[in-house]
């Protein structure tokens, strides 16, 4: 399955996309293409305890801080259940 994570990050948006079997997966994936993108490291806390957001299917958000306590705004989409060896 392919995971899209949209990431807010002062004032800036990353986007990244990683293939796993599940949400858990894809987060330990896609924490640290994130970290990297954002050039900043999360805390102890990381992308824990997704929440679903009501009203849609395969959406999820999550909030965590950043090592300065910046605030670092997630949201994950299930993206059709397409590979990106689909798209290629």
């Amino acid at each position: 399955m392919l995971f899209t994570f949209v990431t807010d990050y002062q004032g800036g948006t990353y986007i990244t996309q990683v293939e796993a079997n599940g949400l858990p997966s894809a987060q330990k994936k896609a924490e640290p293409r994130i970290e990297a993108a954002i050039e900043a490291q999360f805390d102890e806390y990381g992308l824990d305890n997704p929440v679903s957001v009501d009203g849609v299917v395969g959406v999820w958000c999550t909030g965590t801080l950043d090592q300065d306590e910046n605030g670092v705004l997630v949201n994950i989409i299930l993206t059709d259940g397409t590979t990106l060896k689909d798209q290629r």
